[in-house]
């Protein structure tokens, strides 16, 4: 089960990975991220976030009626994900 769809990155291109690293190291670990700051991450759409944090493709947690997720966990998806080029 992919966490991540291929598509994202298909449709928006490979990340740079040392500049998702750099954006992430800005911040504390175990730092809780909003909707709108994963989709920005992730370089997907808002609606793509809570679609996959709903069907538990993405690690999520409820803080009253929000989605919140920890930085670190999406970085970790990220490394693990291998791209295959076509």
């Amino acid at each position: 089960m992919d966490l991540v769809p291929k598509q994202a990155f298909e449709d928006y291109g490979e990340p740079d990975m040392k500049s998702l690293d750099s954006r992430l190291n800005e911040r504390k670990n175990g730092t809780l991220w909003t909707v709108e700051e994963v989709a920005n991450y992730l370089r997907v759409k808002e609606e793509t976030v809570r679609m996959m944090a709903r069907s538990k493709r993405l690690p999520a947690m409820k803080v009253g009626k929000a989605w919140r997720f920890k930085g670190s966990e999406i970085k970790e998806i990220l490394t693990s994900i291998k791209i295959v080029k076509k």
